[in-house]
């Protein structure tokens, strides 16, 4: 098991204290998840955000260091992003189109990026 499945476990299961619930209206939760890939953290705010809606946890904040990533969120323009995803990919660094509305970002060690799931 990688460091941040076992990190990501851990922060889910803290989501699972009390019952399942977190009370709503206390400050929000903080978790660290240390260096983790992209689509899990992706995956893991899905989650967040679905209970966040439905009022079973409080607000959250999750921060994390990605490895080398470019993104390209729903408002990114295609003449933005100046290597190939092939070039990307053969310099080890990964490449994701994602439902946020940034442009072309990149993440890497080093950088702590924050993810805030506020209702």
């Amino acid at each position: 098991m990688s460091r941040f499945t076992s990190i990501r476990k851990s922060a889910l299961a803290s989501l699972e204290a009390d019952g399942g619930r977190f009370p709503v209206g206390q400050a929000p939760a903080l978790t660290l998840l240390g260096r983790g890939y992209c689509h899990l953290c992706h995956e893991m705010q899905q989650q967040l955000v679905a209970q966040r809606k439905r009022g079973e946890i409080a607000d959250q904040l999750l921060f994390v260091e990605h490895p080398h990533v470019v993104t390209m969120g729903r408002n990114a323009k295609d003449e933005n992003l100046l290597a190939a995803p092939e070039l990307l990919a053969r310099a080890g660094i990964d490449f994701h189109h994602t439902d946020r509305g940034g442009d072309v970002t990149y993440h890497g060690p080093g950088q702590v990026v924050g993810y805030p799931i506020i209702d």
